[in-house]
């Protein structure tokens, strides 16, 4: 899956119906809050990157694009079927 895929529920749908071990999504997610923080995406993201990861029940492997002139965040994440966050 690519960047929005994971919130296309057609595509989160048939990765679930295929019993994937892992899916990898590289993506490019800024915001428009500078500095973007680790407490921002605690607060505001995470949870709703979770919520997608549950329905494709597989391993996740979720990495963001870094560049910090037009502020992606970056980072890279290992999201279990069981939803244990990891981060890398």
């Amino acid at each position: 899956m690519l960047c929005g895929d994971l919130f296309e529920e057609d595509l989160v749908k048939e990765v679930k119906e295929r019993k994937v071990d892992v899916v990898i999504v590289p993506t490019a997610r800024s915001s428009e809050i500078l500095p973007y923080s680790q407490e921002i995406w605690d607060k505001e993201e995470r949870d709703y990157y979770l919520e997608q990861v549950k329905k494709l029940n597989a391993k996740v492997l979720l990495s963001n694009y870094i560049d910090s002139i037009d502020n992606y965040y970056g980072g890279a994440f290992v999201i279990n079927v069981s939803v244990q966050f990891s981060t890398c």
